[in-house]
């Protein structure tokens, strides 16, 4: 992307900018935009293919932010794979996500390199659109949350989508009850639950690929 467009992208606030290329582009001068809605109760996915990447500066980010779909993009209906292969933050994510490219064409799966999309001490780490969900881990397999969702209602919704087997519940606003605890009702049709959520101190963990463990702390279900 050129620099003059990738500052103006980058001051857009409430939205994230993810920059995609496919395994098997021919020098086309056309690009491909995807344009999603993660949040739980509004998801949606729209695409187009543009012949000037200027064209991004069409978007109107404030709008999107709020949910409003642009109108000069198609509505898409199949789901989207992006898989982090950004050395340049964690050489992990390049060796391990070009390896998960690798085995997902193998099984006629398609998914599109990305830059950065966090939890790189968790690679090869996948994003699915519209649903927002990432997976990581071996064979990035193991669900990690929603981005849609904040770290409190990740725990919820992952502790209850692991008991339950669910994959499209809604979470309530986190409601704090003590100083490290909160309160989640999660959601769907003809199911409720109520779920706390603590906050703790964890070890020491390895963050990125060659750097040295930090401490941190971490959200759970109890």
């Amino acid at each position: 992307m050129p620099e003059r467009i990738s500052e103006i992208v980058g001051t857009w606030s409430d939205v994230t900018v993810v920059l995609i290329r496919s395994r098997h582009r021919h020098g086309s001068p056309r690009r491909r935009l995807f344009v999603a809605n993660v949040l739980p109760h509004m998801r949606w996915l729209m695409s187009a293919e543009l012949t000037n990447v200027e064209q991004v500066l069409d978007l109107d980010p404030v709008a999107i932010a709020e949910g409003t779909k642009p109108d000069w993009l198609e509505e898409r209906t199949s789901p989207v794979t992006l898989v982090c292969t950004n050395g340049k933050r964690d050489i992990c994510c390049a060796l391990e996500g070009r390896k998960l490219i690798n085995a997902m064409e193998a099984r006629g799966e398609v998914a599109w390199e990305s830059t950065h999309l966090g939890g790189h001490r968790f690679a090869p780490t996948r994003l699915t659109l519209p649903d927002g969900r990432i997976y990581g881990g071996e064979n990035g397999q193991n669900y990690r949350g929603a981005t849609g969702l904040s770290r409190i209602q990740q725990a919820a919704e992952s502790k209850m989508r692991a008991l339950h087997g669910y994959e499209d519940l809604n979470c309530t606003e986190p409601e704090q009850i003590e100083p490290d605890q909160w309160r989640v009702s999660v959601e769907r049709e003809h199911f409720h639950a109520d779920v706390v959520v603590a906050r703790r101190q964890r070890g020491l963990v390895m963050e990125s690929c060659g750097k040295e463990p930090i401490e941190g702390e971490e959200y759970f279900a109890l």
